[in-house]
């Protein structure tokens, strides 16, 4: 989202990303099942003592702690503010203040976030890629990059330029080695280029 601000100026909110993704989303969650079932069928298709082995675990673990209830409710918090506040808070800040307040109640230590190298390292890359990207706006060179590419899309009709910007950015995928690196460096030089394309507004690109 904050790439796609970057290059375009435009917020996508929790509300219209969700939009967007239903209709596939309806149709993965009703296919899905059905076909891991055909494909991995299980090798135990009933375990008649599963649920009293279930029943005796949750016995075991017995009921919520204080920190459980506090972590279930910042989370229901961060839910909220970005499903319904993007317009008025980041969702960046809220996710910050998620943390600052799982360290207050005790729900986790400062040495439990800190130890966190692999998490540490993708904020400090992502942050530095996004800044990377808003000064690619900012210095004009997406512009001057998509006014380069688009005449090499002109003439074809709209179904085949959306499938090709598309098509062609999710095959790059295989020449990164992660998709955080993939997403980061090309989204924004993709996007930059689509948005020239008037076949499609801004958002819709953004979400394609």
């Amino acid at each position: 989202i904050a790439l796609i601000t970057k290059a375009t100026g435009v917020t996508v909110p929790w509300t219209l990303w969700f939009k967007g993704f239903l209709p596939v989303g309806i149709i993965l969650t009703l296919i899905q099942p059905a076909l891991l079932y055909l494909i991995y069928p299980p090798q135990i298709k009933d375990a008649p003592a599963a649920p009293r082995w279930a029943g005796e675990q949750l016995k075991t673990m017995g009921a919520m702690t204080g920190q459980e209830i506090t972590m279930l409710l910042l989370v229901i918090g961060a839910l909220g503010f970005w499903i319904g506040g993007a317009a008025y808070i980041d969702p960046a800040i809220v996710s910050a203040f998620v943390i600052l307040g799982m360290v207050i109640f005790r729900v986790v230590s400062w040495n439990d976030i800190v130890g966190h190298s692999q998490a540490w390292n993708t904020l400090i890359w992502f942050a530095t890629l996004v800044t990377m990207a808003g000064g690619l706006a900012e210095t004009k060179f997406l512009d001057w990059l998509a006014a380069s590419l688009v005449p090499m899309l002109s003439g074809l009709s709209a179904y085949a330029t959306i499938g090709g910007v598309v098509l062609t950015f999710y095959f790059l995928h295989y020449f990164f080695a992660s998709i955080t690196a993939h997403t980061a460096t090309l989204f924004p030089l993709f996007l930059a280029v689509a948005i020239k394309i008037p076949v499609l507004s801004p958002v819709a690109w953004a979400l394609l």
